[in-house]
């Protein structure tokens, strides 16, 4: 028997408008016609009814998608428009590059570049924001005032976690005040151009990826050197997953204390450093299982995923995605 479909969050914007719906294939199609790329969408337990709400803006080269929606999992292709994915409630993971990124309502975004990736949700309300790169740098660069020589750091060719905190930057706090005037306007494109809301919208997502650049001001020391010492983590993490990881060791890479180091994770990834080596480990697993020209058993792919045992590996796995890694094999053909 399903069990009950859980309440919608509201949603970034268009609460009045959107409708709810429990068609896959529907919210599919809405969503390729924000993101053309879109490969799949499915629901993460299959024993969850599924349910979505909707609404979307476009301003010139602005396109604007609000979304709530029970668990999921996504699968997008290359796309040629880089995309800021900004969570209003839950928390979601996007694995691209053969690395997982886990961002949450009230600590993070995540950047996309537009390489293919996949990820998983909880019940969660998000706004997409794709946009024009070349107005994105053109727009930061103007905000640069009677310094036009500082350096501008968009890193545009790169995904990454983007810190909410108010001590990294004020833009979420800003967000919440404009996205209203999309509402005020019914979502028309030409009274949203006379309000300047694509402007101020540039705006924003520059002072969300270069806080550093464009509003040195707001920017905290202490919220950078952990970010920086959290990536190094990660780095020794990916590169050597399948070998025992201790905390403590973990803390003496970053040059942090164990209780910093968790702390650190925590802000980022929502989660403990152990929690992001077992989801990370889960992550490659799946990637190996879903991978056609491998032969590797499921011995193999545990091991070289740092699983003590195929259990192991099978109990860790059965839990994050509701189904066996032999499930998951049945789907690819492999044997």
């Amino acid at each position: 028997m399903n069990s009950p479909c859980p309440t919608l969050p509201r949603l970034a914007f268009g609460n009045a408008s959107a409708v709810s719906n429990d068609d896959l294939e529907a919210f599919t199609a809405v969503q390729r016609s924000a993101m053309p790329t879109v490969r799949r969408y499915e629901p993460l337990d299959g024993t969850r009814a599924f349910r979505h709400r909707c609404a979307q803006a476009r301003i010139g080269d602005l396109r604007l998608t609000a979304t709530a929606s029970t668990p999921l999992a996504v699968e997008v292709d290359d796309s040629p428009s880089p995309t800021l994915l900004i969570p209003f409630h839950g928390w979601s993971t996007s694995v691209l590059g053969g690395r997982e990124y886990r961002w949450h309502a009230g600590g993070s975004a995540m950047y996309l570049p537009g390489p293919r990736r996949s990820g998983t949700s909880g019940v969660r309300s998000v706004l997409s924001i794709t946009f024009d790169p070349s107005r994105l740098e053109a727009t930061a660069r103007s905000m640069l005032g009677p310094t036009p020589d500082r350096r501008l750091a968009l890193r545009l060719e790169s995904a990454r976690i983007i810190p909410l905190s108010p001590t990294r930057s004020p833009a979420m706090a800003i967000l919440k005040q404009v996205l209203p005037l999309i509402d005020l306007a019914s979502g028309r494109e030409e009274h949203l151009r006379l309000l300047g809301v694509d402007g101020m919208l540039y705006r924003l997502i520059a002072l969300m990826l270069a806080p550093e650049s464009v509003a040195p001001g707001f920017t905290s020391s202490h919220v950078t050197d952990a970010d920086s010492a959290v990536h190094r983590v990660t780095e020794h993490i990916v590169n050597h997953l399948a070998d025992p990881l201790s905390v403590e060791d973990l803390a003496n890479i970053g040059g942090l204390s164990i209780r910093t180091l968790q702390v650190a994770f925590r802000r980022t990834y929502n989660c403990s450093p152990r929690d992001w080596i077992q989801r990370r480990r889960l992550v490659v697993a799946r990637e190996k299982l879903l991978d056609h020209g491998r032969s590797d058993t499921l011995e193999d792919i545990a091991s070289s995923c740092g699983f003590s045992s195929a259990a192991a590996l099978i109990a860790a796995y059965s839990r994050r995605y509701g189904e066996t890694p032999t499930a998951t094999l049945g789907r690819t053909g492999r044997p």
